[in-house]
């Protein structure tokens, strides 16, 4: 993974631990709270995750993460990953 700072526009951006909390958390409230399979709760932490490092590697916060972000995400999964 490259390495140097994250870009962001919030100076109090989370750090790539702060995120992986968040994500813990998130999956704890689909297995509590919103009652998914563990299966698909599963799924979900995993595909966040993955684009949780794709920001990471392309030196982006959480934060600063933007619609059109998400878009070339998407795009780098079809491209590398066949998703539709």
């Amino acid at each position: 993974m490259p390495s140097g700072p994250v870009k962001s526009c919030n100076p109090g951006a989370l750090s790539p631990p702060d995120a992986l909390v968040i994500l813990r958390n998130y999956y704890s409230r689909l297995i509590a709270l919103e009652r998914r399979a563990p299966l698909t709760a599963a799924t979900y932490r995993f595909e966040i995750r993955r684009f949780l490092e794709w920001l990471e590697e392309n030196k982006l916060s959480l934060e600063a993460a933007s619609l059109p972000d998400v878009v070339r995400y998407l795009a780098h999964r079809r491209t590398f990953d066949g998703i539709a």
